[in-house]
């Protein structure tokens, strides 16, 4: 059983009064009721009696025992609104499209409608309130559903059905566009703020890895990745050496460290510049450390030599250095001087990651090189200690 409108059906009838209508055969350049439904099809049809003036439109049931159609819910007639009370005579029978049950395009292509839709194809825009079932192919640049209207899902029974629905009150219109195919098993949707929706693994944001550089290079970021945290640390500087033998040179200072979380999702790789450690000064003043940067990202300054040489009794450690361009930056710490005849060379200045080179022994070497990253080298009588190289870390999130 099913609805049908169909085109050139129209018959006669000799029926009178309020029931089912018996239908007499078809009109010249018309086919009959029966070429195009079946038993219990339904159908909207119009009675026309010229004769008597009256007219009866509505939506009628089709039965083949008999070939009858009942009036099944009369939409108009000239009995306002209810079955018209057929007399004696001849009468016409057609199936017609009632305009309150049609769906057309305006001027403009749309379609607006209310009640339920059942379309093997459709194509235009939908504005207005759909409600019930759509069944059927339907194809549309656009549909619009107000009052925080909601689109059904149904199951495979029509019993029960998902329905997606608006906010009752949204700031501002927005569109979310699906990703272009689907992802891994356990991902989840996600939006890049602009609602463009992709799939991102299940706890996406967190840690997922870590390069670490001790030599210049290039970061490529991995599949995945929208965001690292970068710690960028100088060079520490090296220990200085004195050239009185009495006397001890001062430990060099470390390096700074930048550390600044950046956005790399229009972004794929990255120059690495790692600082060399300072050179020890042998009865001379330290060098300082080289500088670290992560692209434009994050600075690490290297810190200065520690002094030596030929000066008089007191030899100032050298400075830490500074940093720039991080969410924060973090000054590397200054190397230990030395202020008398007969003392042991300065420490190393400590960086981020830990203490510097320990200073050599009163009238004797063994002064040591940086320890941690970053860190300067101590001093000593005749020749200090290296400072050591700085580090990138960069830690990877999605």
């Amino acid at each position: 059983m099913a609805l049908v409108v169909a085109d050139r059906v129209k018959e006669t009838t000799t029926t009178t009064g309020t029931g089912a209508i018996t239908l007499a055969g078809a009109e010249v350049n018309f086919v009959a009721f029966s070429s195009v439904l079946s038993d219990g099809d339904t159908t909207y049809y119009a009675i026309v009696d010229d004769s008597n003036q009256d007219f009866e439109v509505g939506l009628g049931t089709y039965a083949t025992s008999g070939n009858t159609l009942t009036r099944t819910t009369v939409l108009a007639s000239s009995n306002g609104g209810s079955a018209v009370d057929l007399s004696a005579g001849s009468k016409e029978v057609f199936i017609t499209y009632p305009a309150g049950k049609s769906v057309n395009r305006d001027a403009s292509g749309n379609v607006s409608v209310s009640g339920s839709v059942t379309a093997t194809s459709f194509s235009g825009n939908i504005t207005g309130n759909v409600t019930g079932n759509v069944t059927g192919n339907v194809t549309a640049t656009q549909v619009d559903l107000t009052g925080q209207g909601d689109l059904r899902l149904q199951d495979s029974t029509g019993g029960e059905y998902v329905a997606l629905q608006a906010a009752a009150t949204v700031g501002s219109s927005y569109t979310l566009t699906l990703p272009t195919a689907d992802g891994s098993a356990d991902e989840f949707l996600k939006t890049d703020g602009s609602g463009n929706l992709s799939f991102a693994a299940a706890g996406g944001g967190g840690l997922q890895s870590m390069q670490v550089f001790t030599s210049s290079g290039t970061w490529t970021k991995p599949a995945g990745i929208s965001k690292v945290r970068v710690y960028v640390t100088g060079g520490g500087g090296g220990g200085g050496g004195s050239s009185t033998s009495n006397h001890a040179g001062a430990g060099g200072g470390a390096g700074g460290t930048s550390v600044k979380v950046v956005d790399v999702s229009s972004i794929s790789t990255v120059a690495v510049t790692i600082g060399s450690g300072g050179s020890a000064g042998s009865s001379a003043d330290g060098s300082s450390g080289g500088n670290s940067s992560f692209g434009s990202y994050g600075t690490g300054n290297g810190g200065s030599g520690g002094d030596g040489g030929a000066e008089s009794f007191a030899y100032a450690g050298g400075t830490g250095g500074t940093a720039s361009a991080g969410d924060y930056n973090i000054t590397g710490g200054d190397g230990g001087s030395t202020t008398a005849a007969n003392g042991s060379g300065g420490t190393g200045g400590s960086s981020f990651y830990g203490g510097g080179g320990r200073g050599g022994a009163r009238f004797a070497s063994g002064a040591e090189a940086g320890k941690a990253y970053g860190s300067g080298g101590g001093g000593n009588y005749s020749s200090g200690a290296d400072g050591k190289a700085g580090i990138i870390v960069v830690e990877e999130y999605a």
